[in-house]
């Protein structure tokens, strides 16, 4: 069974107090998620939320490790707000030292690529991303 490392790593997320207080439970696994009202899940607003959206970016790597390259896209209501969300998810991924989340053990992760600012091409809400390596392992069932 492959593990859920992106859904571990939300729920990583989503326990930090940093995060947590800026972002509230918005962390999302994979894309972002609207209602058919086209409002940001677990919001009542249509505008640039303060959140985080965890995905896979690509790219091999050659130690022979678990481990998966996470883009980590932070949005927010203006460009600078967007760059807080990205210091506190900063903030938060450089400590990551083997925690479990649900049966995936979180080994550690290591930034791959410094900032990039950009406004998203489907809603043109200001963001950031950093890229993390994240390294993982499943527990025996």
């Amino acid at each position: 069974m492959i593990p859920n490392v992106i859904g571990a790593l939300a729920s990583y997320l989503l326990a930090d107090s940093g995060v947590a207080a800026r972002a509230g439970t918005r962390v999302y696994p994979m894309e972002l998620t609207f209602t058919t009202e086209g409002k940001l899940a677990g919001t009542d607003l249509e505008m640039p939320q303060d959140c985080i959206l965890l995905r896979p970016a690509g790219g091999s790597d050659d130690r022979n490790i678990h481990a998966l390259r996470v883009d980590a896209l932070c949005y927010g209501e203006t460009m600078r707000s967007a760059e807080l969300v990205r210091l506190d998810l900063h903030a938060a991924m450089r400590p990551l030292d083997r925690v479990k989340q649900g049966t995936v053990l979180l080994h550690g992760a290591t930034l791959s690529s410094g900032a990039s600012a950009f406004r998203d091409r489907d809603t043109a809400w200001p963001a950031m991303v950093e890229t993390w390596l994240v390294r993982f392992g499943a527990e025996a069932a």
